[in-house]
């Protein structure tokens, strides 16, 4: 399992056939493994099996996560004055 970890550490993105070469592993296996890890938060990733590719992400500080989540906040808060402006210039036409 700490095999896992240590190629999380390296990669960002991989494929499940290269991640079952490393673990010398078959594919479910390693894709039980991985699943795992990923429920017990040892590991963050996100699996695409339609693509066969896993996106490893490094594990934020809760600096970094405030920082995402306001920056997600802007862009909402954004989208919201642009549709108020143009609901506002509809029913003033309309």
């Amino acid at each position: 399992m700490s095999n896992i970890r240590v190629i999380a550490s390296y990669y960002t993105q991989i494929t499940l056939a290269r991640l079952t070469e490393l673990l010398d592993l078959p594919p479910d296996a390693a894709e039980r493994t991985l699943c795992k890890l990923v429920t017990d938060k040892t590991v963050k990733a996100k699996i695409d099996r339609p693509a066969g590719i896993v996106n490893f992400k490094q594990k934020q500080t809760a600096d970094q996560t405030l920082n995402e989540w306001s920056g997600d906040l802007g862009k909402m808060l954004g989208l919201i004055e642009k549709t108020s402006h143009l609901i506002n210039k509809v029913s003033l036409n309309g």
